[in-house]
């Protein structure tokens, strides 16, 4: 049973002093509330720039909670958070925090918030991206054909999709290094219904740049859908090879570690998914190892691998 557990070398020390320092420090700091906030934001940009996008949400979240007292600090923290959410593929979250930096300041203020082009760049694309989806909305409220033909629609809404599938294709091939539009084309994909393209733009995105956590995840669950557990599971395996090092937050892992013991039980490994089921059960709470994408027949088997764990856990024990 243990020899399963390896690979699942989680920093829980970090994570649990993380979750002190982020949730206690009001306490501590007291009357120094202003200099907390203005530490999380830092912490939360370092996070981002690493990657770290889930980190990153949790320490950016309570610095606008908290007093940043400049308008700019807190513009700062809305726009990685709308970065970071995207990457998170929430962009219903995305949207709501680009909305939070234009109550905020005007496009010609960006300049001034000390923050890198790079950064700057990526946040007027994800704007655009948006704006894009809420003019092509407008002028659909329109159109006569909406309310008589829903074909005419239906080719009316397909038409633009396939022309922004085009538009990213483009913008990728004159810059392949930025992961934020391949999500986009992804998402795209997806609403097109275009399997094929959809796992090769992400594919292309883990060629690119191979530590890209949340691309495992998304291919990881496109092969569970086709029923193809065994490249499902390896995807989700690369998700903890791949953050052993690193502080994750706990919701990720669960996530991945539920699709990975479910892809290697419907494959018929039933030993190899309760091995699994040690190795998360010793670092994280049960309760987090599930996912809410997950139908109601895969998390009824999911529990019944972890209550037949239990099970011989104890048996082992009480021998």
């Amino acid at each position: 049973m243990k020899k399963g557990i390896s690979f699942l070398q989680i920093n829980i020390y970090s994570i649990i002093m993380t979750g002190i320092l982020l949730f206690g420090g009001t306490i501590l700091y007291g009357q120094e509330a202003d200099s907390f906030y203005v530490n999380l934001l830092q912490k939360g940009e370092k996070s981002f720039l690493a990657k770290n996008y889930k980190d990153a949400v949790k320490e950016l979240e309570i610095a606008v909670f908290g007093r940043l007292a400049e308008t700019r600090l807190k513009a700062r923290a809305y726009i990685y958070l709308s970065l970071s959410y995207y990457y998170l593929i929430n962009f219903e979250k995305s949207e709501k925090h680009i909305k939070d930096v234009e109550s905020l300041i005007d496009k010609e203020e960006f300049k001034n918030l000390g923050m890198s082009e790079s950064v700057l760049s990526e946040f007027q694309r994800l704007m655009n991206f948006f704006m894009r989806g809420e003019i092509q909305g407008k002028k659909n409220e329109g159109l006569p054909h909406e309310n008589g033909n829903p074909q005419d629609k239906e080719k009316e809404e397909k038409k633009v999709i396939e022309d922004l599938i085009k538009e990213l294709e483009m913008k990728i091939r004159a810059d392949p290094d930025n992961s934020l539009l391949y999500y986009e084309l992804f998402r795209l994909y997806r609403k097109s219904e275009n399997l094929k393209g959809d796992k090769r733009i992400i594919k292309n995105l883990i060629k690119k740049n191979p530590a890209e956590v949340i691309a495992y995840f998304l291919l990881g669950i496109t092969y569970y859908n086709e029923q193809n557990y065994r490249k499902a599971a390896k995807n989700f395996l690369k998700i903890f090879d791949l953050t052993k090092d690193m502080r994750m937050d706990l919701d990720l892992l669960g996530e991945a570690g539920a699709y990975m013991m479910l892809s290697t039980h419907l494959r018929g490994d039933t030993k190899g998914a309760l091995t699994i089921a040690a190795g998360l059960m010793n670092y994280m709470p049960e309760e987090k190892i599930s996912s809410p994408s997950l139908s109601q027949k895969d998390k009824a088997i999911l529990q019944d691998i972890i209550e037949i764990y239990k099970r011989k856990s104890e048996t082992e024990w009480d021998s």
